[in-house]
């Protein structure tokens, strides 16, 4: 821009020249010079026009640099004209390749119908309550927890005095499918709610086998009328043998944390190992920030015999 201004400075000032030059050569070649008073008047009128002629030379130079940036942006604009033709033809080209195939192949798609279809995982679940498995001990419930019948209206703490030490509903809201929306999902409430925010379920496989696995469900954060009281960090232990294990005979079979963000179906790797258990303790260290209770909808438990 400042380069322009210099040259039409320059060719401004070089135009002036030349006028100047040639009126001078008008004045001296045919033009009488009046004398006297009438000399200053006439200097006057020949500076005028002059100055009318300098301020037409001005606008035509404007015309002709409006003219310039008129051309060059129609340049640019045939350009990026160009360019925007070839990303659609590129564009159309992608979409034509995908004409008549399917995002997944028939296999793929019945795949995963079965495995849907299979509990979810695909996968025997050991702890499957309705295959032999049963929740035998569990930490304390929440203040009201129904149990059906009579001792419904009755709080927790007290109706475990003739119900014995597992809830009576714990083995259906843990270890079986509640069979919520469409069968896809558990039925929101259906779970055994811990006190607080930490606590552990133990649970008595239906037959001894290799762990290889757990998967922890809970219901859609869509649809869950407390997120903040899914199960977040927890560890899992497993042992052989008595009901009532000790302490030196619990296996570590690793710590894991539930991201209540992903997949509410969540299977979690255990480290291999080659140790036999029949009983597998499910031990909650925190949920996701609810502090009188904590859901637990479902567990599974995957091995090899």
């Amino acid at each position: 821009v400042q380069e322009s201004r210099t040259i039409l400075v320059s060719v401004v000032f070089s135009l002036c020249v030349v006028l100047v030059g040639m009126l001078l050569g008008k004045m001296n070649s045919s033009e009488v010079v009046p004398s006297g008073g009438d000399v200053e008047r006439y200097l006057f009128e020949k500076v005028q026009t002059l100055e009318t002629k300098l301020v037409e030379l001005g606008e035509q130079m404007k015309g002709m640099a409006t003219k310039q940036s008129m051309e060059e942006m129609r340049k640019e604009l045939d350009k990026n004209k160009e360019r925007m033709e070839l990303h659609e033809a590129k564009v159309k080209r992608v979409i034509d390749s995908w004409k008549g195939k399917p995002m997944l192949t028939k296999e793929q798609m019945q795949n995963e119908i079965n495995r849907i279809s299979a509990d979810k995982t695909g996968r025997i679940d050991y702890a499957l309550y309705a295959g032999g498995g049963r929740v035998i001990r569990h930490s304390s419930l929440t203040l009201q927890v129904p149990t059906g019948g009579l001792l419904s209206y009755m709080p927790w703490p007290l109706n475990r005095l003739f119900m014995g030490r597992v809830h009576p509903s714990a083995n259906s809201w843990v270890l079986m499918p509640s069979g919520g929306i469409n069968g896809l999902s558990e039925v929101p409430g259906n779970c055994l709610p811990l006190n607080g925010s930490s606590g552990f379920i133990d649970i008595r496989l239906r037959e001894a086998i290799v762990p290889d696995a757990i998967t922890v469900e809970h219901i859609p954060v869509e649809i869950a009328y407390n997120p903040d009281s899914a199960p977040k960090d927890f560890l899992v232990y497993g042992w052989q043998g008595r009901a009532k294990p000790d302490a030196g005979e619990l296996v570590s079979l690793g710590s894991f944390t539930y991201d209540l963000q992903g997949h509410p179906v969540q299977t979690f790797s255990f480290e291999p190992a080659t140790q036999t258990v029949d009983h597998i303790r499910f031990l909650l260290q925190s949920n996701h920030g609810h502090s009188m209770y904590t859901c637990v909808y479902r567990i599974r438990i995957h091995g090899v015999k």
